[in-house]
């Protein structure tokens, strides 16, 4: 999605990720995603790849190796310091930022992930390339038949802690 649908409109779509550990599922992921936050803190490119690369060894990783397991992926990754990542990770900024990020996805009744949203328009889990392209299209077309000034389109989330 994030290389196929902003290649295909790249002047057109956003991408915001937020991270959404399902712990009762991944007892690991908490921690994943805050080591996420360490490494996307030294690069965007190197977080990316750790998305893929965490998605795809989560058959291998538990709660008692996912830091020795990440710390030797890193240690692969030219374009990070592991020094740098060892001293994040026990830092709060990283777990607050998580923790953020939660408590956004709980304010929108996220249960599942992937839960992507599309103009306001939610779509859970894995959706074809082709039907997101379809949404994306059907939502320009309806943003173009619509517009009558610069500023008429734009949504606004009340985030947790905040006056609604």
């Amino acid at each position: 999605m994030r290389d196929q649908l902003m290649a295909a409109f790249p002047q057109d779509v956003q991408l915001f990720y937020m991270d959404f550990p399902l712990e009762q599922i991944h007892p690991f992921a908490r921690e994943a995603a805050v080591l996420g936050r360490c490494i996307f803190a030294q690069n965007n490119a190197s977080f990316w790849a750790y998305h893929d690369w965490i998605f795809g060894h989560q058959g291998e990783i538990t709660v008692d190796n996912v830091e020795d397991k990440v710390l030797e992926y890193a240690r692969t990754d030219q374009n990070l310091d592991v020094a740098r990542l060892i001293a994040c990770a026990v830092t709060p900024e990283p777990r607050a930022d998580v923790d953020r990020s939660m408590a956004i996805g709980h304010e929108l009744r996220i249960n599942a992930t992937p839960t992507i949203y599309i103009n306001g328009r939610r779509m859970v889990g894995a959706i074809p390339l082709d039907q997101l392209k379809m949404v994306v299209e059907e939502e320009l077309a309806y943003a173009k038949s619509q517009k009558k000034d610069a500023d008429c389109c734009s949504v606004q989330l009340a985030l947790p802690g905040m006056a609604k």
